[in-house]
């Protein structure tokens, strides 16, 4: 039939035209962004604890900070300065998941086009208001082991201690590259400790007793654990032959 093509695409042109616009008028109009969408990253200060978890994961250097001592009294290190230089940034989020106190996050701040090329580097500071929390627990802390009745404090501190061992061991459970990333960085190395762990209750809460209480040792009694198992399996599997 003659026009045949030219009615056909007349067809096509008309449905397309009463359909919806899918078309954003962007600046003036705002995307809809996905709730995991990965645009600016971000850092809570007063949550961290200056592990450098965050800085070891990082495959390109992006995070930096500085810290020093606590205040007489007190466990936490003091953050002064943090940078995320987002120049280098590939948003993998490997930050994001190993930070055990979620520090960093990924905001839906996707415009980050800068006229100078420093600007794109952010450096947050240690804000006042969070020297001052510090100074007035740290002197807390002092009148309270000066003052009569001092008994409790160790028993506090045993039922706190014990608290964060069974959280530790817990995460053993649930999220044990996490909790193993502390002292391991291989990822198949992390495997293999958790499976053993798993087997062995005892194990998993030695170990997490080290974790909380002592790290370096921590270090050196998974490591030894690993190389024993690692020494044992090929004796296993030639028996087996």
């Amino acid at each position: 039939m003659y026009g045949k093509g030219l009615l056909k695409g007349m067809a096509i042109t008309l449905r397309h035209a009463f359909e919806r616009d899918i078309t954003v008028q962007y600046p003036e109009e705002r995307p809809r962004l996905q709730e995991r969408f990965r645009g600016r990253l971000e850092f809570h200060f007063e949550r961290c604890i200056s592990c450098g978890l965050c800085t070891r994961a990082c495959p390109n250097r992006v995070l930096s900070f500085e810290s020093e001592a606590p205040l007489p009294g007190l466990k936490k290190k003091r953050l002064l300065t943090y940078t995320i230089d987002l120049q280098y940034c590939m948003f993998c989020a490997l930050c994001v998941e190993i930070c055990p106190t979620d520090s960093l996050y990924f905001s839906h701040q996707f415009e980050l086009t800068c006229a100078r090329r420093g600007d794109i580097r952010a450096v947050y500071h240690r804000p006042p208001e969070l020297d001052e929390k510090e100074r007035e627990e740290a002197e807390r802390t002092a009148r309270a082991r000066e003052a009569p009745g001092e008994e409790a404090a160790p028993a506090a501190d045993e039922a706190k201690r014990r608290k964060q061992v069974e959280a530790v061991k817990a995460a053993l459970v649930k999220n044990p590259a996490r909790a193993l990333g502390r002292v391991l960085e291989d990822e198949n190395d992390i495997a293999l400790m958790a499976a053993v762990l798993a087997a062995d209750e005892k194990k998993a809460a030695t170990v997490a007793a080290l974790l909380v209480e002592d790290p370096d040792k921590a270090r050196k009694v998974v490591a030894g654990l690993l190389a024993r198992e690692k020494k044992a399996r090929p004796r296993e599997g030639g028996g087996g032959q």
